[in-house]
């Protein structure tokens, strides 16, 4: 049987081990606001030209040290997005420094079998290196200054 004692010290224990922890976590804060992020803008030509409704993803990379999160934006009629990273608290605008594998690629809804998109007639085509995290030439290095937003022009072919 337990002493009553003995359960509240090893609840006490555990709470203490657990504070601890996320006090050397820099994951771990009250509000769960995340790590810093910078404010990166860019614009994707498809052949020379603007392309909206493209998906941007910049991926952490991990083979030049840089883990974390993910941000994504969609372009605008002119090709232009700016990017957010989802946090606990939901999208936040910007990206952690570090080195970004970049991928574009067409949306996944929006458009018809034969890949019209729905708001126009103009087909959505992108080369699929890409939209491929292992094949795409893309990349960028976010650099930890809130100064001004950072900008990144990419362009990728349609076939």
């Amino acid at each position: 049987m337990r002493s009553p004692g003995l359960s509240s010290l090893s609840s006490l224990t555990c709470g203490v081990a657990v504070a601890a922890l996320c006090l050397g976590l820099t994951g771990c804060n009250n509000s769960a606001s995340g790590p810093a992020v910078y404010p990166v803008t860019g614009t994707v030509l498809v052949d020379g030209a603007p392309r909206a409704g493209l998906a941007v993803i910049f991926l952490p990379d991990s083979t030049k040290g840089t883990t974390g999160m993910s941000a994504n934006a969609t372009t605008d009629s002119e090709g232009r997005f700016s990017l957010n990273t989802l946090t606990a608290d939901g999208d936040k605008p910007g990206v952690s420094d570090g080195h970004y594998i970049v991928t574009v690629a067409c949306p996944f809804g929006g458009s018809d079998p034969s890949g019209q998109s729905a708001e126009s007639s103009t087909p959505c085509a992108i080369a699929p290196k890409y939209s491929n995290y292992q094949a795409t030439p893309l990349s960028a290095e976010v650099k930890a200054d809130a100064s001004a937003a950072q900008e990144f022009t990419f362009e990728v072919t349609s076939s």
